[in-house]
């Protein structure tokens, strides 16, 4: 079934969710109004499990796919192979638990803003994927391309907990707010978070987000019980930018940060500081065996200034980590296979093994693997996706 032009109102929607299962949307087109889903004052009236929304197109949708759980939740939800142009929020599911989502293969572009008539004003919710108290969840191999959007983000309710998330192989480039942003109220745990081999080229351009001015932020609440991960990214910044920044919830008093920060690059474009990781001293962090590049600093813990990598690794942070810069194959440009490194690359086999298997594009890590989101040597019978073969 094909849904053309549907001209919705801010409070219609094509297909609204109630208490339903077993539903499959494939090769539907949206445009205006709300897609798919419930609407933001009208909750769930019961589970909604076994849903897939795939090939579908929205355009200039006011939500595109939209879950208020209210005291429900939505399981087992599998969204893959859409397209999201000039809409303001996307893939979006809030409220109570829910767990077992796959959310892959979906292009995002210019999303989240206003420009000229045609688009929807921001209400401060333009995510192209914001989930809220998720469990076993994947979203992987994802693009997002300008607009004003956060492309990825996880915000955790007091009392609940973020468990097995992982966030991976996903290409996000000059985008208006934080590239990947995992926070929440102040009680809230983080604990199994995996965000390893994305490409984060100028997230944050116009830094309009909470956390502005970041690639990836993550903010831990007072009840984190659990290690997360930030490995083999590669993140490149504009001008004043933040490649990482790990710290508590604002208010929470956490103490208890459990985040392992390792193999990653932060590269700056300009010719300006950047911070390349700001953390909050806690015991259980770890970070080790990152390029960062010649304009890098640290903002760590409580001291005013930025701060070197001889300061860091000092005070116990930092170990194998390098400065340099990590040569990419073709620095400045849109397809994340440019931000591949060379063979002549510091980044070349100084990473420390951290469980993964395979790169971005599906080659097998070494041991020791190299820093950043590709391996450098050449894989013999490596079949990129079609997606990847039209990035290139």
């Amino acid at each position: 079934m094909e849904v053309h032009a549907l001209h919705g109102s801010d409070g219609n929607r094509s297909f609204k969710f109630t208490n339903q299962g077993y539903l499959v949307f494939d090769g539907l087109v949206f445009k205006y109004g709300h897609g798919i889903g419930n609407k933001g004052n009208e909750a769930l009236t019961g589970n909604c499990n076994n849903i897939v929304i795939r090939n579908c197109s929205f355009t200039k949708c006011r939500s595109s796919i939209f879950f208020n759980n209210g005291t429900y939740s939505a399981n087992y939800v599998t969204v893959y192979n859409n397209t999201f142009e000039n809409c303001m929020g996307n893939i979006k599911c809030y409220g109570t638990e829910s767990q077992y989502w796959d959310i892959y293969n979906n292009s995002v572009y210019e999303c989240g803003y206003t420009h000229g008539t045609n688009k929807w004003v921001n209400s401060g919710d333009a995510e192209g994927v914001g989930l809220q108290r998720h469990k076993y969840t994947h979203i992987h191999h994802n693009s997002f391309i300008g607009g004003d959007t956060k492309p990825i983000m996880l915000w955790g309710h007091s009392g609940y907990a973020y468990n097995n998330v992982f966030i991976y192989n996903n290409f996000i480039r000059d985008t208006g707010r934080v590239g990947i942003y995992v926070a929440g109220q102040t009680g809230c745990n983080f604990c199994g978070v995996w965000i390893y081999n994305n490409i984060l080229v100028r997230p944050s351009a116009s830094g309009l987000s909470i956390a502005s001015g970041n690639g990836i932020a993550v903010q831990q609440g007072s009840a984190g019980s659990a290690m997360n991960y930030i490995l083999n990214n590669t993140l490149v910044a504009a001008n004043g930018q933040r490649g990482i920044r790990v710290e508590p919830v604002p208010g929470s008093g956490a103490t208890n940060m459990y985040w392992t920060v390792r193999n990653n690059i932060v590269y700056c474009e300009g010719s300006f500081d950047t911070y390349s990781m700001t953390y909050i001293s806690r015991s259980q962090l770890v970070s080790s065996n990152n390029l960062i590049d010649e304009d890098g600093k640290w903002y760590y813990e409580t001291y005013p200034h930025q701060r070197s990598l001889s300061f860091m690794k000092g005070i116990g942070q930092e170990s194998n980590s390098i400065i340099g810069n990590p040569l990419f194959k073709s620095p400045g440009g849109s397809s994340p296979l440019d931000y591949q490194i060379t063979s002549t690359s510091p980044a070349k086999r100084a990473g420390v093994s951290v469980g993964l298997s395979v790169d971005y594009v599906g080659r097998p890590w070494r041991n020791p693997p190299s820093i950043g989101a590709f391996e450098v040597s050449p894989h013999t019978g490596l079949r990129m996706s079609k997606k990847l073969e039209m990035e290139r």
